[in-house]
């Protein structure tokens, strides 16, 4: 079955103990696309052991910030990755929203009153709420245990805060359970609800490809603010509507202001590696760098991403032209001041460097798993040996304004999400400008 735009439906009607009534497929939707079209299934012993677990121990996990005369709350699930906290809070300052970030915080503890009622109430309720569901046993169990942390969570939102005063919801990543359920939530509550996005997403491509499209799939907000006019497209493409859907810009820059950054005549190039997962397009980067550099006898560093280990690519890199490793955690601007140009793949770094207008001389397999693969605008090579014309046509042209208009939309971040968000808030509708 081809799985293009499809949304899984087990829960309908579905009412579990303890939680209000609202869409629990909403929720889960990312445990079903994970289960079913990623092949990998947590075990029954393991998972009746983490519900064991998570039923007995508990952390208390909340970051919370509370701003006066706030009517907007906005979520983000804890990540290791500590920019996606600060983009949050710039964006709380922008609208004067309440802020609650749940992760990793404080030391277990054990409540014996709420691991009672866990074990011995609720989940025999929440099994009985689907023992004639035909589930596969590995979600029923993945279920369980995000409904054990949903209730925590639940709790600790619910104590935390006075939901009546809020009129919108705005989540990090609606994709998550946690996002999720805070989106389903509010439209319970008669508020309404938005999602943030935080890299850039593509369409369904492939089954072959893990979780494709998840991102855009599994969310359930109002509204999805877009990046740029490519996620608009990816997004209809997926499926979604045109009315849940608005252009704001770049979040990360919603904080910057853009300006132009001279390219220093150094004769250096930097090269920007994706994640470990794009190991071949990686090589392929490094191939094309050691040939252009080899060409036109310029100096190259390696921009790695935070999983690589500094001298991972050290047998592949040309010795007569490789000066070292970027530093891990640059700003970007600051990196684009250290180079005349760039080579880079698919990285959603691309999109960053677009904003700030650095020359670029971007890889493209035109695999699926290359997402800028149907991005037509700027400096495009598809084998190392087509460097150095790629190379020739970027420093005779100069098409930066183009892929500025498809990849960034505006240059006035800040005024654009403030603008919509305070004025969506205090409408009864979404008007798609």
């Amino acid at each position: 079955m081809d799985n293009k735009n499809k949304r899984y439906q087990y829960l309908n009607g579905v009412k579990f103990k303890g939680f209000p009534t609202i869409n629990w497929d909403n929720v889960f939707q990312y445990i079903y696309i994970y289960h079913l079209e990623s092949g990998q299934h947590i075990s029954f012993l393991k998972g009746i052991l983490q519900i064991v677990a998570s039923s007995i121990f508990n952390r208390k996990e909340a970051n919370i910030r509370i701003r006066e005369n706030s009517r907007s709350l906005i979520y983000q699930t804890w990540s290791t990755r500590k920019v996606n906290e600060y983009r949050i809070n710039n964006l709380a300052e922008l609208i004067n929203a309440d802020t609650m970030i749940y992760g990793k915080w404080g030391k277990i503890q054990w409540d014996i009153v709420e691991s009672f009622k866990l074990l011995f109430i609720l989940i025999p309720s929440w099994v009985l709420s689907l023992f004639y569901k035909k589930i596969p046993t590995s979600i029923k169990l993945a279920i369980f245990i995000d409904l054990i942390r949903l209730r925590r969570f639940d709790k600790c939102l619910n104590t935390a805060f006075d939901l009546d005063k809020y009129s919108l919801s705005i989540v990090y990543f609606d994709t998550l359970p946690r996002d999720g359920y805070l989106s389903e939530l509010f439209k319970y509550l008669g508020k309404k609800t938005a999602t943030l996005q935080h890299g850039q997403f593509v369409a369904y491509r492939s089954k072959e490809e893990i979780h494709c499209a998840v991102e855009l799939r599994s969310s359930n907000s109002d509204v999805f603010l877009c990046w740029n006019q490519m996620t608009y497209d990816e997004a209809i493409k997926a499926g979604l509507k045109h009315e849940h859907l608005k252009i704001v810009g770049i979040l990360p820059y919603i904080k910057a202001k853009q300006k132009d950054i001279l390219s220093p005549n150094n004769h250096m190039f930097g090269v920007v590696l994706g994640h470990p997962s794009y190991e071949d397009e990686n090589l392929e980067l490094i191939k094309a760098a050691n040939l252009l550099a080899n060409t036109i006898g310029f100096d190259y560093q390696l921009k790695l991403h935070p999983n690589y280990d500094e001298h991972y690519f050290d047998d592949k890199v040309d010795k007569n032209y490789f000066k070292g490793i970027v530093r891990i955690g640059i700003d970007m601007s600051d990196y684009a001041a250290l180079f005349e140009f760039s080579i880079i793949g698919s990285t959603s770094v691309f999109v960053e460097l677009v904003f700030i207008k650095h020359p670029m001389l971007r890889y493209s397999s035109m695999d699926i798993t290359d997402k800028f693969r149907d991005v037509k605008q700027g400096n495009i090579f598809h084998k190392p040996s087509q460097i150095y014309s790629c190379y020739q046509r970027m420093i005779s042209s100069d098409n930066t304004n183009l892929l500025f208009e498809y990849l960034c939309f505006t240059d006035k971040v800040a005024d654009s999400y403030r603008d919509f968000l305070n004025t969506y808030s205090n409408t009864n509708e979404f008007i798609q400008k």
